[in-house]
C-alpha cells in the first residue's frame, strides 16, 4: 500500500520530495493449506504460526504497522477460498483472506482493529489491525475516531497534538491526521499530516498547514507549513513546490545525524531509510516478505506496476551520477513530475536481465554498453500473478488484469 505526495519536477538534492508509506518490512510465515479456513483474523506472531494459526488459515502476517498482533490468513484465488465471512484481498501482488464487515456497524472486529471504509483500492470493507472502534479501545488521554486510519480502519489520536509533530503511528498525531513514520515514509522521527484537503482551495488545511497535491490524485495532504527553514524542526527544510512556490512546507532533508539507528539518509530525498543491501536491484520481491525482501528500496509489485513478477527498485538518485545508485545500478530520470528518479539494475545485453525483462539503451550508444533492466514480458507465464487472471501485455512489457 502505497500513499506517495508528489510536488516538483525530476529532482536533484534540492528538488521536491515525495511522500511514500510502503509496506516492504511485513513478515509473513506461509504453513500448509488445511482446507476452509475458520479463524481469519486471530492473533499471532510469525515465529509460531503453526500454533497459533489453526482452522485453515494457516499463515501469519505480523505486519507491526497494518497487523500489530499478527493476522492469520492465506493466500487465495477467489473468496470461496475464504470461507464464509472471508473475503479474497489484492495486496499489490499477493491476495490474502481478511475477514469481512459492514463499515456502517460497530463492535464487529477484535479489539486493536477496525472495520475499513469503502476504498477504491480495496474489494470490501474488512478488520484491519492497528484500528478502533471504540474510545475504551484507546490508552489514557487518546481517543478513538473509528474512521481514521488511512484506510479509514480507525485509530486512537491525540486530541492536544497537531500537524508537524513527530510520530511513530497516528496516536501521538491529532484527528484525522496520518503518521508519516520513519519506519514507514522515512520522514525523519516521522511526521503528523492530514489528508483530504483540496490543493486547489487556499486556506484548505487551517492556517498552519498548507495543502499539497497528491501525485496519485484524490485530494491532496496537509503538511506542515513554514517561512523559514528555522520554522522546522531538525532533519527538515523549508521548501515550495513547482506547482505551489508560494506554498512553503517543511519537507525531509535528513543527514546520517537525524536518522534513528541502523538507518542511513537517502541524501536525493532526504529521507532516513533501511540500508540497501547488495544484490537486491532488480530482483524479484514482495511487499510481504516471503523470503523476497527489498530492504532499504521500493518493491514495484506485480499488482500495482505490471512489474513482472516485481521488481526491487530504489527510488532517489540523480541522473547523470550513478554513484547515487546501490549495486552499480543506473539511475533513470522520472517520467512524471514530481516523482523520484529511479535505479534499476545496469545491463550490458538482455541475458543479464532476469526472465521477463530486457536490457534497454540508456546512453545512446546502443547494446552492448549501458542499459538498464526494464519490463519486457513475452508470455504470460512470465506473470507471476497469471492464476488471478493476470496476462502479459507484450505491446507494453507489462502483466495486467485480464478485460472482463
Amino acid at each position: 500500500m502505497a500513499l506517495v505526495v508528489g510536488c516538483g519536477e525530476s529532482r536533484t538534492t534540492d528538488a521536491d520530495a515525495a511522500i511514500v508509506i510502503d509496506l516492504d518490512g511485513a513478515m509473513l510465515d506461509a504453513g500448509q493449506d488445511a482446507g476452509p479456513p475458520s479463524n481469519i483474523g486471530a492473533a499471532c506472531s510469525d515465529e509460531s504460526t503453526a500454533t497459533d494459526c489453526t482452522g485453515g488459515a494457516d499463515t501469519c502476517i505480523a505486519d507491526p504497522d497494518y497487523f500489530p498482533d499478527g493476522y492469520c490468513t492465506l493466500e487465495c484465488g477467489s473468496d470461496e477460498d475464504c470461507g464464509e465471512g472471508g473475503i479474497c484481498s489484492d495486496f499489490f501482488g499477493p491476495s490474502f483472506c481478511v475477514d469481512a464487515c459492514d463499515a456502517a456497524g460497530t463492535d464487529q472486529c477484535r479489539d486493536g482493529q477496525g472495520c475499513t471504509l469503502d476504498h477504491p483500492m480495496l474489494p470490501l470493507p474488512f478488520c484491519l489491525g492497528g484500528g478502533c472502534e471504540e474510545d475504551r479501545e484507546c490508552p489514557e488521554g487518546l481517543r478513538c475516531d473509528p474512521d481514521g486510519g488511512d484506510l479509514g480502519e480507525g485509530n486512537c489520536y491525540d486530541p492536544t497534538a497537531s500537524i508537524g509533530e513527530p510520530c511513530e503511528d497516528e496516536s501521538a498525531c491529532p484527528m484525522s491526521a496520518l503518521c508519516l513514520s520513519e519506519a514507514l515514509g522515512g520522514w525523519p522521527s516521522g511526521a503528523c499530516i492530514a489528508t483530504g484537503c483540496d490543493p486547489a482551495a487556499s486556506g484548505s488545511c487551517g492556517a498552519d498547514a498548507h495543502c499539497l497535491p497528491s501525485a496519485g490524485g484524490g485530494g491532496g495532504l496537509c503538511v506542515d507549513a513554514c517561512a523559514t527553514a528555522e520554522d522546522c524542526r531538525a532533519g527538515y527544510t523549508c521548501r515550495g513546490t513547482s506547482t505551489y512556490p508560494d506554498r512553503l512546507t517543511c519537507q525531509p532533508a535528513c543527514s546520517d545525524a537525524d536518522c534513528t539507528a541502523g538507518r542511513v539518509c537517502n541524501e536525493v530525498l532526504g529521507t532516513c531509510d533501511d540500508p540497501f543491501p547488495a544484490g537486491q536491484l532488480g530482483a524479484q520481491c514482495s511487499r510481504f516478505g516471503g523470503g523476497m525482501p527489498c530492504t532499504g528500496g521500493t518493491c514495484y509489485s506485480e499488482g500495482q506496476t505490471g512489474y513482472p513478477g516485481a521488481y526491487c527498485a530504489f527510488e532517489g538518485c540523480n541522473v547523470g551520477d550513478d554513484t547515487t545508485c546501490p549495486d552499480d545500478g543506473v539511475c533513470i530520470a522520472a517520467t512524471e513530475a514530481g516523482e523520484p528518479n529511479v535505479c534499476f539494475k545496469r545491463c550490458a545485453v538482455s541475458t543479464d536481465c532476469r526472465d521477463g525483462y530486457t536490457c534497454r539503451d540508456v546512453d545512446g550508444e546502443g547494446e552492448g554498453t549501458v542499459g538498464a533492466c526494464t519490463p519486457q514480458c513475452t508470455a504470460t507465464m512470465q506473470c507471476a500473478n497469471r492464476d488471478r487472471g493476470f496476462t502479459c501485455d507484450v505491446a507494453s512489457g507489462l502483466c495486467v488484469r485480464a478485460e472482463g
